[in-house]
């Protein structure tokens, strides 16, 4: 029976450690240098007014002794600043140092607090894959929080490059630490946004109730599945390897977490060491673990596992932890039937009469708006992406930004990978999902997702495979090129959270000229069966892509049930979609960055024929509005990013424009307090918004913020 770890623990094996702490003809250096002291009184090696989640100001620059080439040793800026609370005033842009170092010979990391200066030395020994040492940095970045006043945070986490000396045992270790590190930097900063994102977010997906034991057992198999074929595999696959190093990236988030968030519950408290079962799992305030973690990452891959499990019919859930009005829930105590039920239109089933439909969903999962369109005159592609979403996981939202370096399949580093993307506290890839990456190739990726009708491909869903949230990171990593991206995407593919994934190919456009083969790739998935396509030469034929929750490839249509929609109502069939209508009669005015924000926020509902007086049929959509009070939720699009090909290719950081929350280019803002008084979710409490401002009514901002660049 495999156990999960309920403390930190190393992530090597005896061999490893044996092979990176080998003695034989070694030589020892030290290195003087000026860093910062934490204060040593707790066990948590971090030094925290109790009072306040954040430091808040910048006090010390770090000084330090540029190091000797055998090792690269950085510096780390970290900043941590207020968190949200549900005030419109709150604009924090402080930045805090913070160090992150690791001691080889007992395998700890320490997260060392910048109130007080101090002199140490750095002792390190190099010779072939031996390398030791007993005071490395080995992770810098920053944590800007609410970006200009625009909502956004921004996170920043950087690996230097591995010293050239290692062998591949060393480097291959080193590889791990240093994903473990990035997951302890990113949960140590962050621990309070996850905190109010998770309750929001667990509110949201599940409506007031709990998921399932099922669906509790298929995400503690499926980790045990990865965890045991990486084991097996790292040392002489490139693959696994990095399947590792996620995981080891999801523990280092866990460790963060607890350093700094630690929790109210003690080893005598109710629960057990099962880093699964022994849990609350409505929360982290109690004992965060690594559940909470998976249902996080896994917040798209749950859509076909829970329906699998017939998750709409679950119990309410029984949360002692936020019984009171004042944070977010009704009372558990009130029956969830005496409230209105009103309907989000991300479900886990269908049931819908498509003759009786004026839109085109009434059920499913829509998520997401995409709009990809060539300029007239060639000279740059812009790309936009708005995720649609239950408006309780509107915020905290992170803009964030990872670089470290990869390495060849011989375990010797192989360039660096860099991956901006919009996120959400606790994940550690996108899931909205956008990305630009700059590694082994050049990308830009994201996806809308595919409703799935026909209900009996769930049974093909098993936790022996690899869910969306990895394949992504594992194909942004890993790829040579687009179609190398869906290759690898595609291998052991889960079925869950079915998407139609678009891949650009960034290098393979220039000014002025057609795309070349190969630099739109689509690709979509449903549970048992993967189609993709190079649709390059339709981007050129027709100036644009749009994608909308509807499949393309008419295997996808057919064995997805979508086709026998599209028999009965046209607003189901991919090019009678309203939102495809939309697209197509407005794509041509996008000229520039300025229009392709106002496309991506578009929603004239009232107005505008082709909505069928729907406020969902829109780019941008606003189920809040709904004409008849029993449909209004509070669903829809929740941000919009945008972005080009000649943008993405900016040193040193891209340019990526980014807004939070609902559209009001032509609504009004969306405010909870015009949402609460009335509403209610379907069973019956009230919707959870922790960490969020009263209303959203946010500009577009630059991303990344230039403050760390």
């Amino acid at each position: 029976m495999f156990e999960f770890r309920s403390q930190y623990t190393p992530i090597l094996n005896e061999n490893d450690a044996s092979q990176l702490h080998g003695k034989s003809n070694v030589t020892n250096h030290s290195i003087n240098y000026s860093a910062l002291k934490m204060t040593e009184s707790l066990p948590v090696v971090v030094t925290v007014d109790e009072k306040h989640s954040r430091l808040s100001s910048m006090t010390v620059l770090l000084k330090q002794n540029i190091f000797l080439v055998l090792m690269t040793f950085i510096t780390i800026i970290f900043g941590i600043a207020s968190i949200y609370t549900d005030t419109s005033s709150n604009n924090v842009n402080s930045l805090d140092l913070l160090m992150v170092r690791h001691n080889s010979y007992t395998n700890t990391y320490e997260v060392i607090d910048t109130a007080n200066k101090y002199e140490s030395q750095i002792k390190y020994d190099v010779d072939g894959d031996d390398f030791r040492y007993s005071d490395f940095i080995i992770a810098s970045g920053s944590y800007e929080f609410n970006v200009n006043g625009n909502g956004w945070h921004h996170l920043t986490v950087t690996v230097p490059d591995f010293p050239q000396q290692l062998g591949s045992a060393g480097t291959t270790a080193m590889y791990l630490r240093s994903m473990e590190a990035i997951g302890l930097l990113e949960g140590y900063a962050t621990c309070n946004e996850i905190k109010q994102y998770y309750v929001n977010f667990y509110s949201g997906l599940f409506d007031g109730g709990d998921p399932k034991p099922e669906t509790v057992e298929f995400l503690r198999d499926n980790l045990f599945w990865m965890e045991e074929q990486a084991n097996m595999n790292y040392k002489h696959s490139e693959y696994w390897l990095t399947v590792k190093g996620l995981i080891n990236q999801l523990y280092g988030v866990l460790e963060g977490i607890k350093r700094n968030c630690p929790g109210t519950l003690t080893v005598d408290d109710d629960y057990n060491d099962d880093e699964i079962y022994g849990v609350h799992i409505q929360n982290l305030d109690k004992r965060p673990a690594l559940l909470h973690l998976l249902l996080l990452n896994a917040n798209g891959d749950l859509y076909q596992i829970a329906a699998k499990y017939d998750q709409q019919n679950a119990p309410p859930s029984v949360d002692d932890d936020y019984d009171d009005d004042s944070v977010g829930f009704i009372s558990s105590t009130r029956s969830n039937t005496i409230m209105p039920q009103y309907s989000s239109r991300k479900k886990y089933s269908t049931g819908i009469d498509p003759m009786k439909s004026t839109g085109s969903r009434e059920t499913g999962v829509d998520h997401c708006s995409v709009i990809i369109k060539l300029l007239d005159d060639k000279s740059d592609v812009f790309f936009a992406h708005n995720t649609w979403d239950d408006f309780q996981a509107l915020s905290p939202r992170i803009f964030k930004h990872y670089s470290y370096p990869i390495l060849s399949p011989f375990s010797k580093q192989n360039g660096r990978l860099d991956m901006h993307f919009s996120s959400s506290p606790g994940f550690i890839t996108s899931v909205d999902d956008f990305f630009i990456v700059k590694g082994k190739a050049n990308l830009f990726v994201t996806e809308t997702t595919i409703d799935l009708y026909n209900v009996e491909l769930l049974k093909l869903i098993e936790p022996t495979s690899m869910l969306s949230w990895a394949r992504s990171r594992l194909s942004n990593q890993l790829a040579d090129n687009g179609s190398d991206w869906v290759n690898i995407f595609s291998r052991f593919h889960s079925g869950t959270y079915d998407n139609q994934w678009m891949v650009i190919d960034i290098d393979k456009f220039e000014p002025f000229n057609d795309p070349l083969p190969g630099f739109l790739h689509v690709v979509e998935e449903i549970p048992g069966y993967v189609e993709h396509g190079d649709l390059t030469t339709h981007l050129i034929s027709n100036g644009y892509w749009a994608s909308y929750n509807n499949p393309y490839f008419d295997s996808i249509q057919e064995l997805s049930g979508n086709a026998e929609y599209c028999k009965l109502n046209d607003n189901y069939c991919h090019e009678g979609d309203p939102r495809a209508k939309i697209f197509k009669e407005r794509q041509s005015s996008v000229t520039d960055m300025k229009s392709l924000q106002l496309l991506m926020g578009y929603n004239r509902w009232q107005i505008d024929p082709l909505s069928l007086n729907d406020s969902c049929n829109a780019i941008a959509c606003r189920q809040d509005l709904e004409p008849v009070h029993s449909g209004q939720y509070p669903f829809g699009a929740t941000d919009a990013k945008a972005s080009s090909v000649m943008n993405a290719k900016q040193e040193p950081v891209p340019n990526i424009y980014a807004r939070l929350g609902p559209t009001h280019d032509d609504q009004e803002p969306f405010c909870w307090s015009h949402f609460d008084d009335e509403h209610r979710n379907t069973r019956g409490r009230k919707f959870s918004h922790l960490g969020h401002p009263p209303c959203f009514e946010f500009d577009w901002e630059l991303m990344p913020p230039r403050s760390y660049y």
